[in-house]
């Protein structure tokens, strides 16, 4: 993949691109936000993947997920996932996870990855995610809810305990105050009231896009420790 990063050394530098191929990431969702986090990524010369997923396409993906195609409708998520980065990067190590992330498995998933980000749709997951990776000195970008949402300009990237307006991000802090979490995780949400659709929940493909694409790119600025990524300074 050497000559496809070559535009990429000219912005952050050799050694910064070196650096990224060295790298293990886990992608614990790959729906709407994790297949579009799995693709940027994959198009930066890390070499390392860890994918997680227990669901397989269905029909209803299409509006809003990169990888569901109509051509793979009933595939396991994970399998589609690793032919797709297989495509972008032929050299790469994906390793799959065809099972619901759970406290039962978390550490075996996450063991020696660098960085995790959570695309998971269940509460419960995600705070054990965080959990354990926060446990095992490992950094989180986790998404929030981009349902009911149609304002692309009002998503935010922040300090979990920054989050407002979300009604995922609210259960999410709850339950890692619990667990003694205050902060110190990155999310992506948006400032955005959720539209009112009863118990329905709708998706536009560009909010889930930005979602992912900001998630992606935190976990950049994470693994390059390179705080202008995210409107910060670097020293």
């Amino acid at each position: 993949m050497d000559e496809c990063l070559d535009r990429l050394r000219t912005l952050i530098g050799k050694d910064n691109v070196s650096s990224l191929e060295k790298k293990k990431v886990a992608i614990i969702g790959l729906g709407g936000v994790g297949g579009y986090v799995l693709d940027s990524l994959a198009r930066t010369g890390i070499s390392r993947f860890v994918l997680c997923d227990h669901d397989n396409f269905e029909k209803s993906n299409i509006n809003r997920q990169l990888l569901s195609l109509s051509d793979n409708i009933g595939k396991r998520k994970v399998d589609v996932a690793k032919e797709r980065v297989m495509s972008i990067n032929p050299d790469v190590e994906c390793t799959t996870y065809y099972e619901f992330f759970s406290e039962a498995n978390a550490e075996r998933i996450l063991s020696e990855t660098d960085i995790v980000i959570d695309a998971i749709d269940s509460v419960t997951s995600k705070i054990a995610l965080i959990k354990r990776a926060r446990n095992m000195s490992i950094p989180v970008v986790s998404s929030m809810g981009a349902a009911n949402k149609l304002d692309i300009t009002k998503i935010r990237i922040a300090d979990i305990s920054e989050t407002y307006a979300c009604p995922l991000a609210k259960k999410v802090r709850t339950g890692l105050r619990k667990e003694g979490i205050e902060n110190g995780v990155i999310a992506v949400f948006s400032s955005e009231e959720a539209l009112k659709n009863g118990t329905e929940l709708g998706s536009l493909s560009t909010i889930v896009a930005v979602f992912g694409e900001f998630a992606s790119h935190a976990a950049l600025s994470l693994l390059l420790s390179d705080k202008r990524m995210i409107g910060g300074k670097n020293a």
